[in-house]
């Protein structure tokens, strides 16, 4: 909505302008809201060396090819959704960069919230034990 107005200012006429806006959703996502997970499974993995372990995520707001899935402090980029959206599915990391060139840490014996960043935005957290 927009409002002309006319101010007087001095003997000066002064046009005024008043525009109304409201939020819109991002390009692209129908009005959807951003993600969100509803389910972890499995909540609790164990991890080995040469085991690959896979968790999936059931929501809603997933991006087709652009989600990054956070696991504590490790973030994997770039994974694709499927479900149109509702399901998630990414491989869990055996061990985290320790920085400066030491050997990577462990990534196991903690609960570790997990997230998905999407263009849309952040999704609520869910926790995933690895042992």
């Amino acid at each position: 909505m927009m409002t002309l107005g006319r101010l007087t200012l001095a003997g000066l006429l002064v046009l005024t302008t008043a525009v109304a806006c409201r939020p819109r959703a991002a390009a692209g996502t129908g009005g959807e809201t951003g993600p969100r997970i509803e389910k972890i499974s499995p909540d609790s993995v164990k991890t080995s060396q040469g085991q690959i372990v896979e968790v999936t995520l059931t929501g809603s707001g997933f991006d087709a090819t652009e989600n990054t899935v956070a696991v504590g402090p490790v973030t994997m980029t770039h994974l694709a959704s499927v479900d149109d959206g509702h399901t998630l599915r990414f491989t869990v990391p055996l061990a985290m960069s320790s920085g400066g060139g030491a050997p990577p840490m462990p990534l196991r014996g903690s609960r570790f919230q997990v997230t998905v960043t999407t263009p849309r935005g952040v999704s609520n957290a869910v926790a995933l034990a690895i042992q």
